[in-house]
């Protein structure tokens, strides 16, 4: 964890195909998730309730490690306090660069 950055992403998860990392989840116009209306916040996660079925990613392409489904059985009114308490927070600018592919980390 990178206690200076909470909620500003860039942890790393190294993963077999690369690394993936955490997004800026702050109120952000620019880097973050503050153009993000309550409704869109809230579809966004609904859209991996159940019956999700998860689609194949190429071995090379960008995964999320969210448990998107997990979240995606909330309550609208449980996302709406997530979305609120995040919205709550300062907004802080943190261009991360989500997925790096394995062959990229190669060749450096």
């Amino acid at each position: 964890m990178i206690p200076a950055l909470a909620f500003q992403g860039g942890r790393e998860f190294k993963m077999p195909n690369g690394i993936v990392r955490s997004a800026n989840i702050t109120p952000s116009p620019t880097t973050g998730i503050g153009n993000w209306t309550k409704d869109a916040f809230i579809n966004r996660f609904r859209a991996f309730a159940k019956p999700y079925t998860p689609q194949p990613v190429a071995p090379d392409a960008f995964n999320s490690i969210m448990p998107w489904p997990v979240y995606g059985n909330m309550t609208p009114s449980d996302l709406s306090a997530i979305y609120a308490y995040l919205h709550s927070l300062p907004a802080k600018e943190n261009n991360v660069v989500k997925f790096t592919p394995a062959k990229e980390l190669a060749q450096k």
